[in-house]
């Protein structure tokens, strides 16, 4: 049990405050560090269409907004950032 933990006066059970969680009591910054990525590890939607330059280029390219919906068609392989605004590099012989 963690240092500070404390239990409550009549059922005995743990009270948690905020820096502690029940998963091995993580801080809160690595909680929100998870939140930004799928259980796979990869960044979530939305955080990869604000932070991604290449798909934000080629959203601009296409002429639409770098949205969630955007970013999950595009690990789709669909939409239009995908198909029109992405810069294919020509594969040499």
């Amino acid at each position: 049990m963690a240092k500070d933990a404390r239990r409550h006066k009549y059922s005995g059970k743990q009270i948690y405050t905020d820096t502690q969680k029940k998963d091995g009591f993580a801080s809160v910054l690595a909680r929100k560090e998870r939140a930004l990525k799928n259980s796979d590890g990869r960044k979530t939607n939305g955080s990869f269409a604000a932070t991604d330059t290449e798909f934000k280029e080629a959203c601009a390219r296409a002429k639409v907004e770098p949205t969630a919906r955007q970013a999950s068609k595009w690990f789709r392989k669909t939409g239009m950032a995908y198909r029109v605004g992405r810069v294919t590099q020509p594969v040499e012989a």
